[in-house]
């Protein structure tokens, strides 16, 4: 296997500046002569305009991750812009493989638009966002949005603007469907597209709370009907024994899929290693990677696993909220999950007893537990809707 480049192989701003001097300007904002960039109604019908990079948010769920780990969790969750992150990637580009990785799949797409300009527009809707700021939702077109916002970082200058075709609404199952056709997907980013055209279908749009990999997570739990099946191998061309196989790796935690999909670790790898013991997940994740990259990306991968591993606890829980959830389901079911046979006043009385009379804990007592109720109807409607 060819060895992968190195920082010391490689230069963003060398391989960008080495086009020449005339291709200075040649940018998103190109000259407003250019009719490729004046606005016009695209075939089918939709107004394509152009838009200011700050104006569009692209779709936190998308399946083909662009962005570092480390960046994309600020970018949305509103702590940097953009440009910013642009700016912020370059600068990791220097000193971490990651970010330096995804940058180079990312730099012939940067280069074309610098030096000929955009050709082919972003596809979005315009929506209120979660402050209520009218922006543009990305659909498709992610790569040339940051590519775009690549070369301001490099350049400088206004805030670039980008073409985009103006849609009705943002169609997940269309962005999927055509992500999957034209996108060179990791194992884990395939899953996920996969995943989330099941819950699409089912009308489970995507939740702010939750990770990616939690929002896919939740097919495991759900009894796909046969419809949304056959709706699925048709749209998609793809077997349901195919699309299976990749939901498997859900059962990994997310920390593992980050990193997974960050170093583009195969489906028959992964499968090989969940039929392993799962306190051996990490180092046969290690030994993969350390084998199939880099020794800089050897040294990385020891010391993200190091960082994430979790505490083998199964049998013995230390997380306070599992321990919570064993000790209730004990105390309703009993140890072998037997009929409720448990009398509500006595443990009410036997609680109070053991948080006393003081009115502060018993408030924020009877708080948490509401908020237990939210949870748990909210855990079910899941698994009913799964069901149907």
């Amino acid at each position: 296997m060819a060895k992968k480049p190195t920082i010391g192989d490689f230069s963003i701003r060398k391989a960008i500046e080495d086009q020449g001097e005339d291709s200075q300007g040649a940018i998103i904002e190109t000259r407003q002569s250019d009719p490729r960039l004046q606005e016009r109604p695209s075939r089918e019908g939709q107004l394509v305009e152009r838009i200011p990079l700050t104006k569009i948010i692209p779709d936190q769920f998308q399946a083909r991750r662009v962005l570092p780990t480390e960046i994309a969790n600020r970018f949305f969750s509103g702590q940097i812009d953009c440009l910013q992150a642009a700016s912020e990637w370059l600068k990791l580009a220097e000193i971490e493989e990651e970010a330096r990785l995804r940058m180079q799949a990312l730099l012939p797409l940067a280069e074309s638009i610098r030096v000929d300009g955009q050709i082919n527009s972003i596809k979005g809707a315009w929506q209120m966002d979660r402050q209520g700021k009218t922006m543009f939702m990305l659909e498709s077109g992610e790569r040339r949005f940051w590519a775009c916002a690549l070369i301001w970082a490099l350049d400088g200058g206004d805030t670039p603007k980008i073409k985009a075709e103006s849609v009705t609404r943002v169609d997940r199952f269309r962005q999927i469907n055509e992500n999957l056709k034209t996108s060179q997907y990791t194992a884990t980013g395939r899953a996920c597209a996969f995943a989330e055209a099941i819950l699409t279908l089912l009308d489970m749009p995507p939740q702010e709370s939750l990770s990616t990999f939690e929002y896919c997570r939740q097919v495991q739990r759900l009894r796909v009907p046969g419809n949304v099946w056959e709706e699925i191998q048709s749209r998609l061309a793809i077997s349901r024994s195919t699309i299976y196989e990749y939901l498997q790796i859900f059962s990994f935690s997310d920390g593992f899929l980050e990193l997974a999909d960050q170093y583009d670790v195969p489906l028959y790898v992964l499968l090989d290693i969940r039929s392993k013991p799962e306190e051996d997940s990490f180092d046969l994740l290690t030994d993969w990677v350390s084998k199939n990259s880099s020794a800089e990306g050897s040294d990385q991968i020891n010391q993200q696993v190091a960082e994430i591993r979790p505490i083998q606890t199964r049998e013995h829980p230390k997380d306070p909220t599992e321990k919570f959830a064993r000790r209730l389901r004990v105390a309703i079911f009993g140890k072998g999950l037997a009929n409720p046979a448990i009398d509500a006043e006595k443990l009410a009385a036997a609680t109070f007893a053991e948080i006393g009379d003081d009115p502060v804990k018993m408030n924020r007592t009877l708080q948490y537990l509401e908020k237990l109720k939210s949870e748990l109807e909210s855990e079910y409607a899941v698994y009913q809707k799964g069901r149907r």
